[in-house]
């Protein structure tokens, strides 16, 4: 008999673990829904060292506490006056501005 692979989470499940208590996210899947990033964003933060604090458990899942999260997004707190660089898309003959 072959192990079966447990479903992906759902918000339902998320708010199951909200109501336990445990608010967990799956590192970097559900991370990825709640900031809005791409999850090859967060694995590249990850190769780099740069992540919130991640528990494993078993050999394959990792999850990341809804404080670990917050406090890892809040460390990333740009100056006042900080600006972004401009949105660009590529062309064939360079980059060029996005228009606002």
């Amino acid at each position: 008999m072959s192990a079966r692979k447990a479903p992906a989470s759902t918000p339902a499940d998320h708010a199951a673990a909200a109501r336990l208590g445990l608010g967990l996210l799956r590192w970097p899947e559900d991370v990825a829904a709640v900031l809005g990033v791409g999850v090859s964003t967060l694995d590249a933060c990850r190769a780099n060292g740069d992540h919130p604090r991640l528990c494993v458990i078993g050999s394959r899942a990792m999850f990341v506490t809804a404080d670990a999260l917050k406090a890892w997004v809040q460390s990333r707190a740009v100056p006042t006056g900080y600006k972004a660089r401009e949105a660009t898309t590529r062309t064939s003959g360079g980059r060029k501005a996005v228009p606002a």
